[in-house]
């Protein structure tokens, strides 16, 4: 349960008047109180004296005053004590909130990281007009996002006025077209759009699909058309429901010259599959009945054999929309961690990085707990391999604002370079001052679609941070020059590479010269990688400093490496089981 400032100021007053008519204990509750709060002002300089070994870019001198007025006023609540509980009480109340607004100033703004945010259906139909969509823009801009996700089709109908399918009410009734003003207005301010459609979801959106569209609609193992969620499903292995969701995706790419697509619900859901095509044709292929299985074997083949068909729409979605427009990319939100899901969904989203049929993926990390999200994040980012590009959803309605800003700092100390929100419509009004007041202050260059220029950028920061807080690394005499001397040269080898852009270039098309050149410096970046951690083991520079560096390292490695595996020749994967 979260408890608003408000509340906890209202509860600590009842405290304040409770205390108040027991002298002795009020007196032992304002000194306890008091320690404690020294004790968390300490703590927090003992922080800013490790960012600044960590090179973070802070507003110190900021902080440093809003701690000395909480010093000064816990000296003063001390003093007053019982001689005027009340006002001591009231003191305390003043200094637990100043500690609160200095936590969203802990973590710093990084000028290069992904940041993105899912506009959700529900943030689509409450958009009824233009100058709704000028102040959701503002919004948007405010907290430095640099891609939207914008919510085009769910529940069996299109957001925009789309030539192919039904359309929302609230769309229907929007002045104009809602998508086009999405996008001239996100364009002004440099946010790219990429617009995400449910694949196979149809949810509660049956309506739309009581006509030929009927026959497309999956059944579960009962022969129903909804399973315990209540939802509906088309089935990936229909082939004019796959032409229906295609030109769907079209229409956005070729209509709207959209930035990118981003396929959701492009799985099964867990009881479904078992359409009559998909069963005639699993007949047809292995002599039984998907209804008549009963050995586990049988269960994983034909597990395997739904699997591919949602693969195979991937690829297909992907080079065909490609062809469109070339510097489109195509996107995945898919289920995480992905060891979990591969194949009990029907999404085994690793290989489909592995056959080089995708841009990058939004995992849906949703944790409440910040260590768990971290280990997700390390969990899927292993398992692509360095195929390709993950930015983790964080689940913002799991959790208060300081949550959410632990979270993204969290997802910061791994080789991911960004983080997408999930979503608009969980978003309240703490967590947009939250990323205003510090993680997100600043704007930052994405890491999505160019990532050579993302690393180049990435190895500039890192050199003038070391500059900027040399006094406080640790670092023996010279050992910070040398390293911004070699920091440099890595630098000006990523410049000068010669490599197709991610975002145009064909993801199977093998360039050995592309090879010759990105795997010697990812060895060299591995290996000035390990020096500094050996630097830092050793006393010759601050532990903080050489955690800091090689995690810098690690995230430009991280945006290099899928740029040599789709430089090396294609060699198709196909799913199989665990």
């Amino acid at each position: 349960m979260k408890i608003s400032t408000k509340l906890l100021g209202a509860a600590i007053l009842l405290c304040a008047l409770f205390f108040a008519s027991l002298p002795v204990f009020a007196d032992d509750f304002i000194k306890q109180r008091v320690s404690e709060l020294t004790a968390e002002v300490v703590a927090i300089r003992g922080n800013l004296e490790e960012s600044k070994s960590k090179m973070m870019r802070l507003d110190y001198y900021r902080i440093e005053d809003i701690l000395a007025t909480i010093s000064h006023k816990l000296a003063e609540a001390a003093e007053v004590g019982s001689a005027d509980e009340d006002k001591a009480l009231r003191t305390l109340i003043d200094i637990n909130q100043e500690l609160k607004n200095i936590k969203p100033l802990m973590d710093e703004s990084l000028p290069v990281e992904t940041r993105g945010i899912w506009v959700d259906n529900v943030t689509m139909r409450n958009l009824l007009s233009k100058a709704d969509v000028e102040r959701f823009m503002e919004d948007m801009a405010s907290i430095n996002v640099n891609f939207l996700i914008i919510d085009a089709y769910n529940n069996g109908a299109a957001t925009y006025p789309s030539k192919v399918a039904a359309e929302h009410y609230e769309s229907q009734i929007y002045e104009g077209d809602k998508l086009k003003d999405i996008i001239e207005i996100a364009r002004q301010k440099g946010i790219e759009i990429h617009t995400l459609i449910n694949t196979f979801g149809v949810g509660t959106g049956i309506n739309h699909f009581l006509d030929e569209k009927m026959a497309w609609l999956d059944k579960t193992y009962e022969d129903k058309y909804t399973g315990s969620s209540g939802h509906y499903w088309i089935s990936p292995m229909v082939p004019e429901a796959r032409e229906y969701v295609m030109s769907i995706l079209k229409e956005l790419v070729v209509d709207y010259g959209v930035d990118g697509i981003q396929l959701d619900y492009v799985r099964y859901d867990t009881e479904f599959g078992y359409h009559e095509y998909a069963r005639e044709l699993y007949k047809s292929l292995f002599g039984i009945d998907p209804f008549d299985i009963q050995f586990q074997r049988d269960k994983d083949n034909f597990t395997v054999f739904k699997t591919q068909f949602v693969n195979r729409f991937v690829e297909r979605a992907f080079f065909e929309l490609k062809e469109l427009k070339p510097d489109l990319l195509v996107s995945a939100s898919t289920g995480s961690p992905y060891s979990w899901y591969k194949l009990d969904l029907g999404q085994d989203w690793a290989t489909w990085a592995e056959n080089r049929n995708i841009s990058f993926f939004c995992p849906m990390s949703y944790t409440g707990d910040v260590d768990h999200y971290r280990r997700i994040a390390i969990s899927d980012l292993g398992s692509m391999k360095g195929t390709t590009y993950i930015f983790p959803g964080l689940g913002v309605y799991l959790y208060d604002e300081y949550v959410m800003q632990e979270q993204i700092a969290a997802g910061r100390t791994t080789a991911i370079s960004g983080q997408t929100i999930f979503s608009t419509a969980n978003m309240k009004p703490a967590d947009y001052e939250v990323l205003k007041a510090g993680i997100w202050k600043e704007p930052a260059v994405p890491t999505f679609r160019d990532p050579r220029a993302a690393a180049e950028l990435m190895l500039g920061d890192l050199a003038l941070r070391i500059q900027e807080f040399e006094p406080y690394l640790g670092a023996e005499s010279g050992l910070a020059s040398s390293y911004l001397i070699k920091i440099e040269e890595l630098k000006g080898k990523v410049a000068d590479l010669q490599i197709r852009p991610w975002d145009t270039r064909n993801l199977r098309e093998e360039s050995p010269e592309e090879v010759a050149q990105l795997e010697p410096l990812i060895a060299s970046l591995k290996e000035f990688s390990k020096k500094v951690a050996g630097d830092a083991e050793s006393g010759r520079v601050s532990p903080l400093t050489g955690e800091r560096i090689t995690l810098e390292l690690s995230k430009v490695i991280a945006l290099l490496e899928p740029l040599v595996h789709t430089a090396k020749p294609f060699v198709y994967v196909s799913t199989y089981l665990l």
